[in-house]
């Protein structure tokens, strides 16, 4: 056989799968040429419409099923076209029977050396879905209606409370008072017991051992943090919660928060989805703990109260001006939901519900109570609007200082990818909008497709176009074709192998990387994924394809890129101790980073002069020269050193209220009280070495 048959027979077979893929998918879809006329349908369009090819094929669009009140709609639709190369819109299509039906329509056109040479629709029936959303107006309208009925007769009932409530709010001040003195004293052992466990756990310990001490770690934990709730509730009922003012990345101060609640929604199976909108600052001046609590006993909430489906924090800027940002928090679940009845119970002190699901569940009643009272003393207010059995919508505002003086860096690709074809693979709209715009953002031109299906054709219709894509970023876990067979049926075939393949995945199961690897995946990574990591793994994908085989490639995962920002990073420790300078750089050496100790702060002050350290850990007491008399010296502009704005962060033993006051006064950026807690400790360095960089 020459080689011309080989081509002919690999193109025969590739036609045969593509025309298989094409009749079976699960969309209408309707090919045509230049001029609109219809060349193919496929089944389910048939189904849909009840029109056969003998009845379509040939007929110009136009004419075929489109009814006379969204014609002129139609039109302008098509004229999109001329500026782009795809339009998604809803609207109404007849049937061959005269029936009209609302559908989701998706047109593209298909283009080869910039002339349009045909056209393709993708159909959706959305009739049910059209139905349920008049029934759910409905439901609403008439529990508004129940609403206003049931405000007036409140209304009379809490004057008549008003009176008692005030007496009562007198008398639990005081009790808040003693419970605020007595949290303080519980805290102490237990912050003993927590660091000391800590560091048992780092030793040598048999398997018995070790989970015994993992079981009082838990609980120690569990316990603080139920004591923390308790703290916060006395502080604020009697009235001495305080904010901190402090500089503050928002994407960092989320991006360490929400791997917690995200760890929880995939064991059970659920999607966890994070978006902040572009256009919300980072750089801003504020209690970041405080925002960073609210958001994560919100998030905890929403993945523990849900079973199937998703989570989706969402953070979107409402009002901006040159001094300050109103920033919204929306926490949507596919959960339990919440009626009219038990919403008004929500943010009431030592309130579920329900008995049932404070037995389910777990839970005091006083994380909602907490958030409120916060969101309140940060200018801003908390609501929710639910459903029983429909999911809910927790949102939080809050107004917050912008950083003055200060420039926000943009990620930008380097100039031999930009410009690039992307195509976005994944069943949840959701994801797929928020990879969409990161990679519109980065300037890369970006198609999405709901299935594997829908994904190949649209890969097929750019290769015939001479359009091909250069990168494919696809969900792992789909219905119908997952991840790992779209992988599988693009290396296959001679038309697509060479293109980048990136895999998303909410599972994050040991081995699971080593498989996609196999497949010819460049990079794995887990949701929810960090806009910069998608980014630098973008750029390392790229930079890789390049002069090496895809068996001697190293897939790329977000630890391979944290290692890569790590390289050429030191850091600098100022401790006095002996055993604690160990303990920490053995910490340091465990995360990954290089470090050098010294013993006090005038020989911090003589390296800092000759070696460019990224960051510093100063202890506050020690001999010849303290950490604050230390940085003082690292901040003042005639001094030596090589960097005077470097990160310093205070290791003390120091922990009332007013010692941070002193290190930040001092010039000090940031605060960790011994014993250190290893997991802190990373947190803050690699916050302000931009490690977790959204």
């Amino acid at each position: 056989m020459d080689d011309y048959s080989i081509i002919d027979s690999e193109k025969e077979e590739r036609d045969i799968i593509y025309k298989n893929i094409f009749d079976n998918a699960q969309v209408g879809i309707v090919v045509t040429d230049a001029n609109g006329y219809i060349l193919h349908i496929n089944q389910e369009f048939t189904r849909i419409f009840g029109f056969t090819a003998e009845d379509a094929t040939g007929k110009k669009i136009d004419s075929l099923f489109i009814p006379d009140e969204v014609f002129e709609k139609h039109r302008e639709m098509v004229k999109l076209l001329e500026n782009g190369d795809r339009v998604e819109y809803e609207t109404l299509r007849s049937r061959k029977d005269g029936s009209i039906i609302p559908v989701l329509s998706r047109i593209s056109m298909i283009s080869k050396n910039g002339k349009r040479i045909g056209g393709f629709a993708i159909y959706s029936d959305i009739s049910e879905n059209k139905r349920f959303q008049e029934e759910l107006l409905k439901s609403k309208n008439e529990l508004e209606e129940r609403v206003k009925e049931r405000t007036s007769a409140l209304e009379i009932a809490n004057m008549e409370l008003k009176k008692s409530k005030e007496e009562a709010d007198r008398a639990n001040r005081a009790k808040s008072e003693f419970l605020a003195n007595m949290s303080h004293e519980i805290r102490t052992p237990m912050n003993a017991i927590i660091g000391m466990t800590g560091l048992l756990l780092d030793t040598k310990l048999d398997e018995e051992q070790a989970d015994h001490l993992e079981i009082i770690r838990r609980s120690s934990d569990a316990l603080l943090g139920l004591i923390n709730d308790i703290l916060d509730f006395s502080k604020i009922e009697a009235g001495k919660m305080d904010l901190e003012i402090l500089d503050f990345d928002l994407r960092n101060a989320l991006e360490e928060i929400v791997s917690l609640p995200a760890v929880a929604a995939h064991k059970k199976g659920i999607e966890f989805i994070y978006e902040i909108e572009p256009d919300v600052p980072s750089l801003l001046r504020g209690d970041p703990g405080r925002v960073r609590q609210i958001v994560l006993n919100l998030t905890s909430n929403a993945v523990k109260f849900t079973e199937n489906g998703d989570v989706l924090l969402h953070v979107s800027c409402e009002r901006e001006d040159e001094n300050e940002v109103e920033l919204k928090f929306s926490i949507r679940d596919s959960g339990i939901g919440i009626s009219e009845e038990e919403r008004a119970k929500l943010f009431q002190s030592f309130h579920q519900v329900d008995a049932s699901t404070t037995r389910k569940y777990g839970g005091t009643g006083l994380g909602l109570v907490i958030s409120k009272k916060l969101v309140e003393l940060m200018n801003g207010s908390i609501g929710v609007e639910s459903l029983k059995g429909e999911g809910s919508n927790f949102w939080f505002t809050t107004v917050i200082e912008k950083q003055k003086g200060v420039v926000e860096t943009a990620l930008t690709p380097p100039t031999d990818i930009k410009g690039k074809r992307f195509l976005v693979v994944d069943d949840n709209k959701t994801n797929l909008i928020i990879v969409q715009r990161y990679l519109e953002a980065w300037g890369f031109v970006c198609d999405t497709a709901w299935n594997g299906e829908m994904g190949l054709i649209l890969m097929m219709a750019g290769v015939k176009a001479n359009a091909p894509y250069d990168c494919v970023i696809s969900d792992m876990q789909m219905p119908h074709m997952d991840g790992i067979e779209l992988g599988r049926k693009i290396k296959s075939d001679q038309a697509l192998k060479s293109t980048i393949m990136i895999m998303l995945s909410s599972r994050g199961m040991r081995g699971d990387s080593a498989e996609v690897r196999e497949v010819g995946f460049a990079a794995y990574l887990t949701k929810p994924v960090r806009r910069s990591q998608l980014f630098d793994c973008i750029v390392m994908a790229f930079s890789q394809k390049e002069g090496r085989k895809q068996e001697d490639k190293t897939i790329i995962t977000r630890h391979t890129i944290t290692d890569a920002r790590k390289q050429g990073i030191k850091i600098l420790i100022a401790e006095d101790n002996i055993i604690n300078q160990k303990l920490a750089l053995k910490l340091l050496e465990k995360f990954g980073y290089k470090a050098d100790a010294v013993a006090n702060g005038e020989e911090a002050v003589r390296l800092l002069s000759m070696i460019p350290y990224n960051l510093v850990l100063m202890d506050v007491q020690m001999p010849v020269m303290d950490g604050l008399e230390a940085t003082k010296i690292i901040r003042s502009p005639e001094s030596h050193v090589l960097d005077h704005n470097i990160p310093v962060i205070a290791m003390t033993a120091h922990a009332m209220a007013g010692d941070r006051k002193i290190c930040m006064d001092a010039g000090m950026d940031d605060y960790i009280t011994k014993p250190v807690n290893p997991d802190l400790m990373l947190e803050k360095i690699n916050a302000y070495l931009r490690l977790n960089k959204p």
